[in-house]
């Protein structure tokens, strides 16, 4: 299910804030900014193309702040969550977590887990029957080496590499190289889990920003796909 017309999809994140204008053709990123610098943003915001303004945030003073100055819509505030829920506090859960499943539910109707892979990595199942049954919340991969470096400052803050040799033969290396399997462990004890409880039939959908680094530290057949919660929001937007 897609918009009649075109419409601005935003996704409000912890630290970052993504536009983009989804139509019939798909989906054009527009504008993306440090979600704490959203005031000075306020401008280029107000240029953006006059189409319906659809907003999934897990920011909500950022939420209402652009809603008020493009007239959006916020979901989970002035519309419902398009999937049932079983969860436990669901005034503590992101509404981005809910339309990243739903979305994958409906190319997936046979239940979906999603690995949604921002400044956290999110791993939810949504069943079957189209609810949503949870799952956990991570740092992602690309956290791992700043948060060592945050509590050890004398080590270099270094990402994942999948190709990283072993054994680390520099601290450099040795640093990636544990960091890369802090990495892999994490993704694959999350992903196992998640895919143990929703069973054979579920598809394993992986979206975000680092989607393409966790896609290489699974063992699992999966399909990627950025755009997921864009096109999510232009689902809900269309119901």
């Amino acid at each position: 299910m897609t918009p009649s017309r075109a419409i601005l999809a935003i996704d409000v994140g912890n630290s970052q804030t993504k536009i983009a204008r989804v139509t019939r053709d798909g989906v054009e990123q527009i504008l993306r900014f440090p979600t704490a610098e959203w005031g000075s943003q306020a401008a280029a915001c107000s240029e953006l193309p006059d189409e319906p303004a659809w907003i999934c945030s897990v920011v909500d003073e950022v939420a209402q702040a652009v809603a008020q100055l493009l007239g959006g819509t916020v979901i989970g505030k002035d519309v419902p969550l398009p999937a049932a829920l079983d969860y436990d506090t669901p005034d503590t859960l992101g509404a981005d977590r809910v339309v990243a499943a739903w979305a994958a539910w409906r190319a997936h109707p046979t239940g979906a887990v999603v690995v949604d892979v921002g400044t956290a990595m999110t791993v939810d199942w949504i069943d079957a029957a189209g609810t949503f049954r949870g799952g956990s919340i991570a740092p992602a991969p690309g956290i791992l080496g700043a948060a060592l470096n945050a509590a050890a400052p004398a080590l270099e803050s270094v990402d994942p590499d999948p190709d990283v040799a072993w054994p680390g033969r520099t601290t450099r290396d040795s640093l990636v190289a544990g960091i890369t399997s802090a990495a892999r462990g994490l993704v694959r004890d999350l992903v196992g889990r998640a895919c143990d409880a929703a069973g054979p039939d579920a598809a394993l959908v992986v979206t975000g920003g680092a989607a393409e680094l966790v896609s290489t530290l699974l063992d699992r057949d999966h399909d990627v796909d950025k755009d997921l919660l864009m096109r999510g929001i232009a689902g809900v937007a269309a119901l």
